[in-house]
């Protein structure tokens, strides 16, 4: 029997331990460390290859703000969630990661991407493990310049402009300024109707709450209860809902606060623009403005202390 001479067997020795150490290198340098950092809030060590064969480190992605989805081509809402961040920021404002199982099939729902976005399908299943994410369903995550975490969700947001109009300091105008514009250019629907209306009675004033959702347990039930208080019958005092809201359901919120004010749905012209509205600026900040006016003239409050400030002055 032939045998191998110590020589070459250190060889083979070497060799071996060379592409074990080649592979452990690679496997850190893809993987390593195996869970990315996202419980120190920061985007993880982990290199990504996208579909154009470009190999991308994500902790490297900073110096913008960074939107990091898995999507499915398929769920029409996750791709019009994509459609509206991309279509709200520029080049220079925000990178955007997207992670999908089918690229191709991505890209012929989403066509002519701009530069910003990067497209990876390899690896798919490893980086929904990387980041958590349940084999059931995508998420996304909002970093921050510096790759801080900022947010992650499965979706529950349609729409993360209000977000990331913070992260970029998007310079916007005050709330009451842009719900203002909004309402003096109104100009049919009942908020006009009422807002006419004001010109010619003797109190001249009327308040109206708008919401695009309330409940007797957040602050919106306090907001009716605080506006039920200063109501008087010289002044009208209107809750507008949104469309969803049936007419049933405008008659228990009446029921359940006992009030003494007008519940009706938004003007349709109205809704579109309230909706745009929370879009830019979220609607724990939009929900529950109260607008006052006064012989046609509009003032906004938002917030119980501004509110109970302005009814004050009824």
């Amino acid at each position: 029997m032939s045998t191998i001479p110590a020589r070459k067997l250190a060889i083979f020795g070497i060799l071996a331990v060379a592409n074990v150490a080649i592979l452990i290198g690679l496997g850190i340098r893809r993987f390593g460390p195996t869970q990315p950092t996202l419980a120190e809030g920061s985007l993880p060590s982990i290199e990504v290859l996208d579909d154009t064969g470009k190999t991308r480190m994500l902790s490297g992605l900073t110096g913008k703000a960074l939107v990091l989805q898995f999507v499915n081509p398929q769920v029409t809402p996750q791709i019009d969630a994509v459609t509206k961040l991309i279509t709200s920021f520029g080049a220079n404002e925000i990178q955007v990661v997207l992670i999908t199982q089918s690229s191709q099939e991505l890209r012929r729902v989403l066509q002519d991407l701009p530069e910003n976005v990067i497209v990876v399908q390899h690896d798919y299943a490893e980086l929904k493990r990387a980041f958590k994410v349940p084999d059931c369903c995508e998420r996304r995550f909002v970093f921050d310049s510096k790759g801080k975490l900022q947010y992650r969700d499965y979706y529950y947001e349609g729409d993360l402009s209000p977000r990331i109009n913070v992260l970029v300091n998007k310079t916007l105008p005050p709330i009451s300024t842009a719900i203002s514009d909004v309402l003096n250019a109104s100009t049919t629907g009942d908020f006009a109707s009422l807002r006419e209306k004001t010109r010619h009675t003797a109190s001249g004033k009327a308040v109206v709450i708008f919401f695009t959702s309330v409940s007797s347990t957040c602050p919106s039930g306090e907001i009716i209860r605080l506006v039920a208080r200063h109501s008087n019958n010289n002044v009208d005092c209107v809750v507008m809902l949104p469309k969803d809201y049936s007419k049933a359901d405008r008659e228990n919120l009446t029921a359940n606060f006992r009030l003494n004010l007008i519940v009706q749905p938004f003007d349709p012209a109205l809704e579109d623009k309230w909706a745009s509205l929370v879009s830019i600026y979220g609607e724990p900040r939009i929900n529950g403005s109260v607008v006052i006016i006064n012989r046609g003239n509009i003032s906004v409050a938002n917030g119980i202390t501004e509110v109970e400030r302005d009814l004050s002055q009824l």
